[in-house]
C-alpha cells in the first residue's frame, strides 16, 4: 500500500511498507515509487533523510498489466493507467464490395478511419476503398488503407482488391495485420477485411468486372515513459454494400500496457 501523504506517519508504518526496521539509515539507497508514477526512485545514500521523505511513497509499483479493446464505431475517451510501456494499435475498416446485375450496378462504400489522439500525436489507420464496377475494363483496383503517426510509429497498408468478372469469387483485400478479405460474395473478416464483390451471371455473366473492397490499414505506437493523459479514441466502421451481404469489416483500436 502507499504511505499517507499528510498527517501522522510513524516509523512502524514505514517498516510495515518497506520492512527495513525503524532505523531510517537502513533505508538509504532503497528503491521506492510515488504512485501513480511507475518510475522507480531511490532514497538518498547520503545527506538528509527523515520521516517526511516517506510521505506518499510505496515499496511497489502501481503498474497492473492489462489491455483495452475498442470495437464500437464512433469516438470515446480513455485514460492511460500507470505503465512502464504502453502500446496503441489501430486498424481501419475494410471497404465494401461492389455488386452488378441486370437491375443493379453499385460500388461498395469505403471503410472508416480509426485513430487515437495523444500528446505525442495522432496514430491513425485509414479504411480501404470501396469496390467498384468497371464494365468491360479489367484494370480496376480498390486500394487498401494505410497507417500514419508520430515518429516511431509502425505502419502497414491493407491489401488491394482487383477487378474480376467471375461469379461469386470477387475477393476483398485483407486488413493489414488483421482480418482476411472476403473470399467471394461475403463480408470481410474482422478487423479491417474487405468485403467480396458480386457479379450476377444472369445479368451479364463474366463480361462485367467488379472488385471487392480494399483492406483497412494498420498503425502501432509505443510509449516507453509514463505520460498521464486522457486520449480520444475513434473506431472506423466497415464499408457498406449495396446488396447487403459483402460489407467490409469494422476497424479496431487495441491498447495494452505493462
Amino acid at each position: 500500500m502507499t504511505l499517507p501523504t499528510t498527517g501522522p506517519l510513524s516509523l512502524s508504518q514505514i517498516n510495515g511498507e518497506y520492512g527495513r526496521g525503524t532505523n531510517l539509515n537502513a533505508y538509504r539507497g532503497t528503491s521506492y515509487y510515488v504512485p501513480p508514477n511507475p518510475v522507480v526512485q531511490t532514497f538518498p545514500s547520503t545527506g538528509p533523510l527523515d520521516i517526511h521523505s516517506f510521505y506518499g511513497t510505496s515499496a511497489t509499483s502501481s503498474v497492473v498489466p492489462g489491455s483495452q479493446t475498442f470495437t464500437i464505431v464512433g469516438t470515446t475517451t480513455f485514460t492511460f493507467p500507470p505503465y512502464n510501456t504502453l502500446t496503441i494499435q489501430v486498424w481501419g475498416g475494410g471497404g465494401g464490395g461492389a455488386y452488378y446485375s441486370s437491375t443493379s450496378n453499385a460500388g461498395g462504400g469505403g471503410g472508416g478511419t480509426s485513430s487515437v489522439t495523444t500528446t505525442a500525436g495522432t496514430i491513425s489507420a485509414t479504411g480501404g476503398s470501396g469496390g467498384g464496377s468497371y464494365g468491360s475494363n479489367p484494370s480496376g483496383v480498390s486500394y487498401g488503407g494505410s497507417g500514419s503517426g508520430p515518429s516511431g510509429t509502425s505502419t502497414a497498408s491493407g491489401g488491394n482488391a482487383y477487378a474480376v468478372a467471375s461469379y461469386n469469387t470477387v475477393y476483398g483485400g485483407s486488413g493489414a495485420n488483421g482480418g482476411a478479405g472476403a473470399s467471394g460474395n461475403t463480408n470481410g473478416q474482422f478487423p479491417g477485411g474487405g468485403g467480396g464483390g458480386y457479379v450476377n451471371q444472369s445479368g451479364g455473366g463474366n463480361t462485367r468486372y467488379v472488385s471487392g473492397g480494399g483492406g483497412g490499414g494498420w498503425a502501432s505506437y509505443t510509449f516507453t515513459s509514463y505520460v498521464p493523459q486522457t486520449v480520444s479514441v475513434t473506431v472506423g466502421g466497415g464499408g457498406s454494400a449495396s446488396d447487403g451481404v459483402n460489407y467490409g469489416a469494422g476497424g479496431q483500436v487495441y491498447i495494452s500496457w505493462n
